[in-house]
């Protein structure tokens, strides 16, 4: 897992947009949280693309919502 999340570092960091991808019907994986921290950290921008939001009902996005909110801080 240390050369896995050196590797991703030394992406972030050259690279200046990173898509970060998160299946609605999980939720936030703290992966996803790692990742997400790593590119705060290298100063890089995000897109947060949620896939499947489709299969949730209203009161299930709203909890994802603030579930990325509180672990993820957008």
């Amino acid at each position: 897992e240390v050369l896995s999340v050196t590797a991703t570092l030394r992406a972030l960091e050259e690279s200046d947009l990173a898509i970060l991808l998160i299946d609605a019907t999980v939720g936030v994986h703290e992966q996803d949280e790692k990742v997400a921290g790593l590119a705060e950290k290298a100063g890089t921008s995000v897109i947060l693309v949620i896939n499947k939001i489709d299969a949730l009902s209203p009161p299930e996005v709203e909890a994802l919502r603030e579930d990325i909110w509180r672990k993820m801080g957008f």
